[in-house]
């Protein structure tokens, strides 16, 4: 980071570290309880085609009044205005609402956000939502500022991409888009504790959530059948009893998880 960024996201960095194990599941009681309410009411807006946020019609645009909502793409959006969203609201708000988007459609399959399948970047996920796909991106040099991008890369940044009908409307070099200091302290610490933290957004799971050891004993305790052969072909998640010979001289059934393909990664910067 720079000289003048970087005390404040170390200082939140730091914060987060010496919280004790029971304040931090306090705190994440109230935020997942406001994040709940949230949720729901997007829910319900969205299903009558409204956005909770600015009372608007989802397919609605006004230019001075902007909302998360413009990342549906409403008819007199451009690019520009992607920039000037992003540069308000910045990564956290951003990807929290194209998750509960892609969600609406199908549970978790639509949010590939599974490291094994990144590069090691701090944020790198792909979002999508019928003919529109949202990808993140943020690595450790974004978030330390660089050279080389005009004086926006000097400061800790994101880029963001965005493609409509399979073609690119925002490009990942586009922008340097700013973090605010809230997320800029949370990748920090992610950055200094690597491992340590597990982001559990209300509403907008993605297929690390769903592989986490955490959630593979619920599935597998609360799975339940498809009545047809076409219900278990569409859903998210699929469990399937399998066979295999053990070194001795018997058998053991055990279980696999198999799942729709996640949405591929858009290269990155």
């Amino acid at each position: 980071m720079t000289r003048s960024s970087r005390p404040t996201a170390q200082t939140f960095a730091q914060f987060m570290a010496s919280l004790s194990r029971e304040e931090i599941e306090r705190v994440n009681a109230l935020n997942r309880k406001e994040a709940l309410e949230q949720h729901k009411a997007f829910r319900e807006a969205f299903k009558n085609g409204s956005c909770s946020f600015c009372g608007d019609a989802l397919a609605s645009f006004d230019v001075d009044k902007p909302c998360r909502h413009w990342l549906l793409k409403p008819e007199g959006a451009r690019k520009e205005h992607i920039e000037r969203l992003a540069t308000e609201l910045s990564w956290g708000v951003l990807e929290n609402y194209v998750r509960w988007v892609a969600n609406e459609e199908a549970f978790a399959q639509n949010i590939n956000d599974l490291a094994d399948e990144g590069t090691g970047k701090l944020l790198e996920l792909t979002v999508k939502y019928r003919n529109l796909e949202w990808s993140f991106s943020c690595g450790a040099t974004d978030l330390a500022g660089h050279e080389g991008g005009g004086e926006h890369s000097k400061v800790p940044h994101w880029h963001f991409q965005m493609y409509v009908d399979g073609k690119p409307f925002v490009r990942y070099n586009d922008y340097h888009l700013p973090l605010s200091e809230e997320d800029a302290g949370m990748l920090e610490f992610m950055r200094a504790h690597p491992g340590k933290v597990h982001r559990r957004l209300a509403g907008g799971a993605g297929m690390s959530e769903v592989f986490h050891e955490s959630m593979l004993e619920d599935l597998v305790a609360n799975g339940r059948s498809g009545a047809t052969e076409d219900d278990a072909e569409s859903a998210p998640i699929k469990l399937d009893t399998i066979v295999m010979a053990d070194p001795a001289p018997r058998c053991a059934a055990r279980k696999s998880i198999i799942s729709s393909k996640p949405p591929a990664r858009k290269a990155s910067p």
